[in-house]
């Protein structure tokens, strides 16, 4: 029974990865949101035929737009592969075998086939993964910092120890994604679905950040 359904998702996989697919910013982000997968849009809200892609592959020849104030990073299995700062759209190209379509131009063979082949040995699945994030360029707003209780000093002109409570916000921009991606940015914001946000409380890193700020 398992090689019947390895043999079935290798190939019922490899049909729906030869559908192109348009990547885009996801709706809803906060404006703090700093690092974000491109999300495709497939279903095009029920008239589109990409529906059952890999959500680890990108096919050959799809669609990415990076609109103003974001960059765009591309990752092949793990490893940062390209970098966009220009807006407007990009097409996908990738020598993997998983990445090509009989729809791109790729030939039947190699498209189909192969892929086919490959996703056997794997249990069905591909044996890469590829991701487009989108990293905001702009200046993130709002960034709220505040003591948890009065901090004293001795104040040399009162004579006596006095004491106070801070509140304020500050603003954050990115200035090299790539940097901000390998030395700060945790693995587990990586992932489809994922948003590092720095206003997360969930946030570790922005935690961390927070802290320094405010240790200042």
């Amino acid at each position: 029974m398992g090689l019947v359904q390895a043999v079935l998702g290798s190939i019922g996989g490899t049909l729906a990865d030869q559908w192109k697919d348009f990547y885009t910013v996801p709706s809803g982000l906060p404006a703090t949101a700093a690092l974000f997968a491109a999300v495709p849009q497939g279903s095009n809200a029920g008239r589109g035929s990409n529906t059952k892609g890999s959500s680890n592959i990108i096919t050959n020849g799809s669609k990415i737009v990076v609109p103003e104030g974001y960059g765009l990073l591309l990752f092949q299995d793990g490893a940062i592969t390209g970098f966009a700062a220009e807006p407007g759209g990009y097409e996908w190209r990738s020598d993997d075998l998983n990445s090509k379509s009989i729809f791109a131009g790729d030939g039947f063979v190699d498209s189909l086939i192969m892929q086919s082949w490959e996703r056997f040995k794997f249990g069905g699945q591909p044996g890469s993964q590829q991701a487009a994030f989108f990293v905001s360029l702009k200046e993130l707003p709002e960034n709220r910092f505040g003591t948890q209780s009065e901090i004293y000093w001795d104040d040399g002109f009162l004579g006596t120890q006095v004491g106070a409570v801070t509140r304020g916000s500050y603003t954050l921009k990115i200035v090299d994604p790539i940097l901000f991606v390998k030395n700060f940015v945790p693995a587990r914001y990586l992932q489809p679905g994922q948003v590092f946000d720095f206003t997360d409380i969930d946030n570790a890193a922005a935690a961390q950040l927070f802290n320094e700020v405010v240790g200042s």
